[in-house]
């Protein structure tokens, strides 16, 4: 079985079903989507978390988000006890919820 990766990307002019591409090798299997923001970003993660059993994901931001600002504005949160591995935690929904709240306060 292949480990599934996700590689997701910010872009102003994203449309993820067209700028999006998977490359396969014998171990791995990394999906790469380009999203316009931070709740398209959410979507795509849950959406393949639930239908290719993503093992986990390396986000890329650009800059400037979508809307032209600055992106200083940036939270490190820790999950301790947890592995690299964060959609597939035993907590993972806790994961969703802290991305999820912060997406909606800084939007």
């Amino acid at each position: 079985m292949a480990f599934k990766v996700l590689f997701l990307a910010h872009a102003p002019d994203a449309e993820p079903e067209k700028h999006m591409c998977m490359v396969e090798t014998g171990k791995y299997k990394l999906f790469v989507r380009v999203v316009k923001g931070q709740s398209e970003a959410l979507e795509v993660c849950r959406n393949l978390v639930k239908e290719e059993g993503i093992h986990s994901k390396c986000a890329a931001l650009t800059a400037t988000g979508a809307n032209g600002r600055n992106l200083q504005d940036k939270t490190l949160k820790l999950y301790n006890g947890f592995y690299h591995e964060i959609f597939n935690e035993p907590k993972r929904e806790q994961i969703f919820k802290d991305m999820e709240t912060w997406l909606v306060t800084h939007t």
